[in-house]
């Protein structure tokens, strides 16, 4: 394998990161007005933030409202903590072959050869599949890019940082379909939604992560 040991507790923790926010907004939705819930939908925006293609960009402080639609498909439970439920899920690693079964499109770094793909299962249905992409050289140490067929529509994209110094996203339209980025200390982080799935990619740099004036890589369908 070419991930080291350390690496892959990291990209699984990330995996699970991201789907636990995304049962957190299910399970916990603060709720705004009727009006807001309208108008995001129509995607004039609300109180909560701006609509961006499929994206909730949530102002500073603001709460989630309640999703216009809600993913059929909950994350899954994949070990079962003291007393706590069973799993309802595994994660494994998959070939190409069996990846493209799934008929989920997945997105790598265009020129670089994705070095593994893992996908969580709900059952027998896919919650999520990431392509992981080990960089030997250069600036990045690893891509993982997470595609997520059941989401909360629109997603809701918090302001990243501290309250003190908060990071705003970027849009783009150097993502497969136009999306939002932003530079975090140690990775570069960007997601797109699009009818397919919402996708999540996580850019882990070598060292302090540079401040990105644009979206620093080119995507291809893997």
């Amino acid at each position: 394998m070419l991930f080291r040991e350390t690496s892959r507790r990291q990209v699984l923790r990330k995996l699970a990161a991201g789907g636990m926010a995304a049962f957190g907004a299910v399970v916990d939705p603060l709720g705004l007005r009727r009006r807001d819930i309208a108008r995001a939908a129509d995607g004039r925006g609300s109180d909560a933030g701006e609509i961006y293609n499929g994206l909730l960009l949530l102002a500073p402080g603001a709460a989630r409202p309640a999703p216009e639609k809600v993913p059929v498909l909950a994350p899954p439970i994949l070990e079962k903590i003291g007393d706590g439920p069973e799993p309802t899920g595994i994660t494994r690693s998959l070939s190409g072959a069996e990846a493209r079964a799934l008929g989920v499109p997945l997105w790598k770094v265009k020129g670089q050869p994705v070095s593994s793909i893992r996908a969580t299962f709900s059952g027998s249905r896919v919650f999520e599949v990431a392509t992981i992409t080990e960089v030997k050289d250069g600036p990045f140490a690893s891509v993982v890019i997470t595609a997520q067929p059941h989401y909360i529509r629109p997603y809701p994209v918090p302001v990243a940082g501290t309250p003190e110094r908060p990071v705003f996203p970027v849009k783009t339209a150097a993502t497969p379909v136009p999306g939002i980025y932003w530079t975090a200390l140690h990775e570069i982080v960007a997601i797109w939604a699009s009818d397919e799935g919402l996708y999540r990619m996580i850019a882990t740099m070598r060292a302090p992560a540079f401040q990105a004036e644009r979206f620093p890589f080119e995507l291809e369908q893997a």
